[in-house]
């Protein structure tokens, strides 16, 4: 009996070059390469490759410097979740990108509302003498919310290595 090859089905895969080349707004070298198509809650560019979706600035790092090592990320020295630049781009482990973040000030996570600064303030106002409840009312924020932040429950990092 002989076999049959089996025929694809659908439509066949885009090459990631052109979805990559099809979702931005190229500029200089020094410039941030806009992702113009869809984002995710995060504001990163999305695509799909091989039936997964991928966030738009892997695929750019793929396509311009090739695979990315299991469990390393591909992280933004211009820290714009949209950018594509592969010169914006480098290689780093969790534990790089979390400290490359921390340096910069950008320690929010998630959906959080509050930055570095406002985490010393709230604990600043705090020392003074201001109520949880005053503080949460500058902030707009609830006295357990402000609570957690003074007494690092929450933001435990915030104020370790600060100068």
């Amino acid at each position: 009996m002989t076999k049959v090859a089996k025929r694809p089905v659908g439509r066949p895969e885009i090459p990631l070059r052109e979805k990559l080349a099809a979702g931005f707004i190229p500029g200089g070298q020094k410039d941030c390469w806009e992702w113009v198509g869809k984002k995710d809650k995060d504001g990163y560019g999305c695509t799909n490759y091989k039936t997964r979706n991928l966030r738009a600035h892997r695929a750019a790092w793929m396509v311009n410097k090739g695979a990315i090592p299991k469990g390393i990320c591909v992280c933004h020295s211009c820290d714009n979740p949209s950018c594509v630049n592969p010169s914006h781009l480098f290689l780093g482990t969790v534990a790089e990108n979390n400290r490359d973040r921390d340096m910069k000030g950008r320690m929010g996570r998630g959906n959080s509302r509050f930055y570095k600064d406002d985490v010393i303030k709230m604990r600043s106002l705090h020392l003074e003498g201001e109520s949880y409840s005053e503080i949460g009312r500058i902030f707009g924020t609830s006295a357990t919310t402000v609570r957690r932040v003074v007494l690092k429950i929450t933001w435990k990092r915030v104020g370790q290595n600060d100068n």
